[in-house]
């Protein structure tokens, strides 16, 4: 892995959330991290495909990248967009058996309002 691959994934590992590859470029500009934003979609799809990150892709929506990747769901707020990750336990076993298939991958996107956005009446 390249300094800079290494830089990013450190970058990720300790930052909140999820972020955008812009966000991430900003984030890295404000670190001192020499990257372009170009570099930066590069490197954030590396380390997904390498399996350091989790991409989370949404309609209509820029792809976040997420720094926990055992399996997990997430909750979209459709009001203000936050994301925040859940625990889904073993509900992939439950559906191979379901199915009777083998499943290899889960992507659950649950959608709701935030406790925000309801306490602000949207």
């Amino acid at each position: 892995m390249t300094k800079l691959n290494r830089q990013i994934l450190e970058m990720m590992q300790n930052s909140k959330g999820h972020m955008t590859a812009e966000e991430a470029f900003l984030l890295a500009k404000r670190k001192n991290i020499d990257v372009s934003l170009a570099s930066m979609y590069r490197i954030l799809n590396r380390l997904t495909e390498d399996g350091l990150l989790t991409k989370v892709s949404m309609d209509g929506q820029p792809d976040v990248f997420d720094k926990t990747v055992r399996e997990h769901g997430h909750l979209v707020c459709d009001v203000c967009g936050e994301i925040v990750d859940f625990e889904i336990g073993n509900i992939k076993e439950i559906i191979n058996e379901e199915v009777n298939e083998d499943i290899k991958t889960i992507d659950l996107k649950l959608h709701y309002v935030c406790a925000k956005c309801r306490k602000k009446g949207v």
